[in-house]
């Protein structure tokens, strides 16, 4: 059995955003470094040929090339702030809950008090992270397990439990 506090906090969910936008699927991760790839490609080739012949035409592009790739990381930036403050609305900071995650199934309390329990077949995936350990449900639930949370047993029980549960993992296990 697996005893931790529910991390629903503002900086746990954002670290989730996080987590699931860049590190959700492989070819995100791949096309998100190919622009940043394409774009510095862009602009070295548009030094050198600043370099070479001296045309100021080729400063714009370069201005541009640096101005659309600043934009991406904004936008980028703003959408995963975005998306951490719809999980904070929709749920709130859920300070106070405990979750036991044992044979059974994972049995979410309120100062002792059960309130729900999330079956096995419930589950969607977990994510891991060096931090975290994010569960999310089939009905778009999430349940984040810090590592400082957990009260009694360890990752590695919890890593164990879910793998025994037929659960897809993403992530590195530590």
């Amino acid at each position: 059995m697996i005893i931790a506090n529910m991390s629903w906090t503002k900086e746990s969910v954002r670290d989730f955003t996080l987590f699931y936008s860049l590190n959700k699927s492989k070819s995100q991760k791949v096309m998100l470094i190919s622009y940043f790839i394409c774009m510095a490609v862009l602009l070295i080739i548009g030094l050198v040929t600043f370099i070479i012949t001296k045309v100021t035409y080729v400063l714009i592009v370069i201005f541009v090339a640096l101005a659309i790739m600043l934009l991406y990381g904004v936008f980028l930036y703003m959408l995963m702030r975005s998306m951490a403050k719809k999980l904070l609305e929709a749920n709130g900071e859920n300070d106070g809950l405990e979750l036991y995650i044992a044979e059974e199934g994972i049995m979410i309390s309120k100062e002792a008090k059960p309130i729900g329990m999330i079956e096995w077949d419930k589950l969607e995936e977990g994510s891991l992270t060096p931090t975290a350990t994010y569960i999310t449900t089939k009905e778009n639930s999430l349940l984040i397990v810090e590592d400082k949370d957990i009260k009694f047993g360890d990752k590695a029980g919890l890593i164990k439990l879910l793998k025994e549960k037929n659960v897809k993992l993403i992530g590195k296990e530590l």
